[in-house]
């Protein structure tokens, strides 16, 4: 079975790993949800040259021509078991679908066994403020964030301020960190 379409035969490949979307209208349904269904809407307009493939759980997203939805059986809407698929299986379904890259758009990517990868940092509030975080979600983040901007191939930080963050708690080089800013949705522009 192929995954990408023959249109866009032999370009490179790039996987998103899309298990934070979610259609609920629920806490689940705030910022980096936003940034993910509006990356998987407009990733085909911004290179269309590019194949894509979405990973993601969220059964009632349709998809956008030019990006391929790869669907999971397994529950991630549970943070436990999403954290598992993106260890262990996104690695696993990334090369089975012939992925190049992986686009990790929240903080944590695939550490062991997967194609190279980028990540997204949106910001490090869990370092700057960690007591407004569980202890379980701030150990988690704190470790995998750090793990994941040291093994990406680039880092993406949302603002200059990121990028500096990163650099003060991380000791990572503001070189390896592209600031993409967010879009603006059409709602917002009068």
């Amino acid at each position: 079975m192929t995954l990408v379409s023959t249109d866009n035969a032999g370009a490179i490949h790039v996987g998103v790993n899309a298990h934070l979307l979610s259609l609920d209208q629920n806490y689940r349904s705030a910022g980096i949800n936003w940034y993910i269904y509006h990356l998987l809407c407009h990733l085909p307009d911004a290179d269309s040259d590019l194949a894509y493939t979405a990973f993601l759980g969220e059964r009632r997203f349709v998809g956008t021509p030019g990006v391929h939805c790869s669907l999971t059986r397994l529950p991630t809407h549970r943070p436990q078991v999403r954290i598992v698929w993106e260890q262990l299986v996104q690695p696993w379904a990334a090369r089975r679908a012939g992925v190049d890259l992986v686009h990790a758009p929240a903080f944590v990517g695939p550490l062991v066994g997967s194609p190279p990868f980028v990540v997204t940092i949106h910001d490090l509030s869990f370092v700057g403020y960690p007591q407004n975080f569980r202890s379980g979600n701030r150990a988690y983040l704190r470790l995998f964030t750090r793990l994941s901007v040291h093994t990406a191939r680039r880092v993406i930080a949302v603002s200059h301020s990121t990028r500096e963050d990163l650099a003060r708690f991380y000791g990572l080089s503001p070189r390896k960190v592209d600031v993409v800013y967010n879009g603006v949705d059409p709602a917002f522009r009068s």
